[in-house]
Order: structure tokens, then sequence, then C-alpha cells
């Protein structure tokens, strides 16, 4: 008798190595499908954040937008303003030469009534 495992014997290891690595290679096949499905997960995520980021950004060019026509709506009023302080200034002015005028006529008128 040898120690020689028979022919049978050795067939059946070989299935069985052949078994395993089938199973190991099927275990592979999942772990491979699982980070693709993760992989799927994350781009739909980035993807979504990529989405809020753009709609995020779009709302700011709004704001920016609004804000713009409201400072040129102030600065028109500004200018408005000023024109119109320089005018009151200017009527003022013509005013008070006015009062001048008057006063110094009455003044003469006073100073002649004196003599």
């Amino acid at each position: 008798a040898t120690n020689q495992p028979s022919t049978l014997d050795q067939t059946t290891i070989r299935i069985y190595m052949a078994r395993s690595m089938l199973w190991l290679i099927h275990g592979r096949i999942h772990l491979a499908h699982a980070y693709i499905r993760l992989a799927e997960r994350r781009t739909f995520m980035l993807h979504q954040e990529h989405n809020a980021l753009v709609d995020v950004n779009q709302k700011q060019i709004n704001l920016i937008t609004n804000m713009r026509s409201e400072l040129e709506s102030i600065y028109s009023v500004v200018s408005f303003g000023k024109v119109a302080l320089n005018e009151a200034a200017e009527s003022n002015d013509a005013d008070s030469k006015f009062s001048k005028m008057k006063l110094d006529i009455h003044r003469k008128i006073a100073a002649e009534q004196l003599h």
C-alpha cells in the first residue's frame, strides 16, 4: 500500500479547489458590484451637489443683478437730489441778492428822507 492518494481522491481535491476558486471569483464579482453601486451613488450625490451649487450660483447672480438695479435707481435719485439742491442754492442766492437790493433801496429812501 502506498501513501499516494487515489486518482479519485485527486479528482475530488481538484473539484473542491476549482469550486473554491469559483466561489472566490464569485465573491470578488459581488465586491466589484458593490463598489460600482457605491460609485454610482457617489456620482449621483455629486451631481445633486453640483445642481444645488448651480442653483445657489444663479440665485446669487439674480441677487447681484437686483442689487445693481437698486443701486442705479438710488444713484438716479441722488443725482436728482443734487440737481434740486443746486437749484435751491441758486434760487436762495438769487433771493438773497434780491433781498439785499430791496434793503439797499429802502436804506437809500430812508437816507433821502432824512436829508
